[in-house]
């Protein structure tokens, strides 16, 4: 539908650390602590460390052929289920 006037549609679909859960996190530490045992990557993801150079590659011409995708970042979490 839209790559016919060429544009493309991608999604990151982030579990990251943001200021707001920053401050959820803070009341909870147990939780934040028991959720990075989960992750394979034992830790939870920044924005501008991992999902800034994913978003500037994803809105350049060299994805020019990629749409509809979904790209998880979640430390592996995934891979779990």
């Amino acid at each position: 539908m839209w790559g016919q006037h060429g544009i493309t549609v991608n999604i990151i679909n982030p579990a990251l650390e943001t200021r707001a859960f920053d401050e959820w996190k803070a009341a909870r530490p147990e939780f934040v602590e028991a959720l990075k045992e989960k992750i394979p990557m034992r830790r939870l993801g920044k924005p501008d460390r991992d999902a800034g150079p994913l978003a500037i590659v994803i809105a350049s011409d060299d994805a020019s052929y990629m749409s509809g995708q979904k790209f998880m970042l979640e430390g592996g979490l995934h891979t779990l289920a």
